[in-house]
């Protein structure tokens, strides 16, 4: 700054006034609706993975979808191994 105004000079290569490199955390903090920092910190450390079929599997409900199936539902589920991550 310049008195009380920002100074612009075209010849030199960087005209920043902050950083736009993101942080990690702060990336998936803003990807995960704003979700608390010590939440992050603790799904960061829980990072183990199944070893053998079967033995973890994730379940994902989704719906209501807007287009019923031809037998009438509008809710779906997904099942997931976690080792294989067959679906």
């Amino acid at each position: 700054m310049r008195d009380k105004s920002f100074s612009l000079d075209p010849f030199r290569k960087e005209q920043t006034i902050f950083s736009t490199k993101e942080n990690i955390v702060e990336l998936w903090h803003k990807k995960l609706g704003h979700y608390h920092y010590q939440g992050l910190l603790k799904m960061q450390k829980a990072t183990w993975r199944a070893t053998k079929k079967l033995q973890l599997i994730h379940i994902y409900v989704g719906g209501p979808l807007r287009t019923p199936s031809l037998k009438g539902s509008r809710y779906y589920i997904i099942f997931l191994d976690d080792s294989t991550r067959m679906c």
